[in-house]
């Protein structure tokens, strides 16, 4: 017999959903325009920021949350955007 779970669970909501399908068609639509047209740089906050993977498309009351985390991946990858955009070495160039 198997054990029983105390934990109940519960169906997702309508907006758990939406915002589910949101995400899967948002990502299929990013890979494809990727695949055709690769970047000369790639910034993935997602990646090197997980305090962001539970944010959700639906919440935009956190979009400060979101908008400083891409600020700081970024600004770390300020000498790399410089040397992409200006066709410099390791030196910092000023982009804004």
């Amino acid at each position: 017999m198997l054990p029983t779970s105390t934990v109940e669970q519960t169906a997702p909501d309508v907006f758990e959903v939406i915002s589910a399908m949101i995400d899967v068609m948002t990502e299929y639509l990013r890979k494809t325009r990727e695949t055709a047209d690769p970047p000369d740089l790639a910034l993935r906050p997602d990646l090197m920021r997980p305090d962001l993977m539970h944010v959700s498309v639906l919440e935009l009351y956190r979009a400060a949350e979101a908008i400083d985390s891409g600020q700081r991946v970024v600004e770390e990858a300020t000498e790399e955007i410089a040397r992409i955009r200006y066709g410099i070495g390791s030196q910092w160039w000023p982009l804004w």
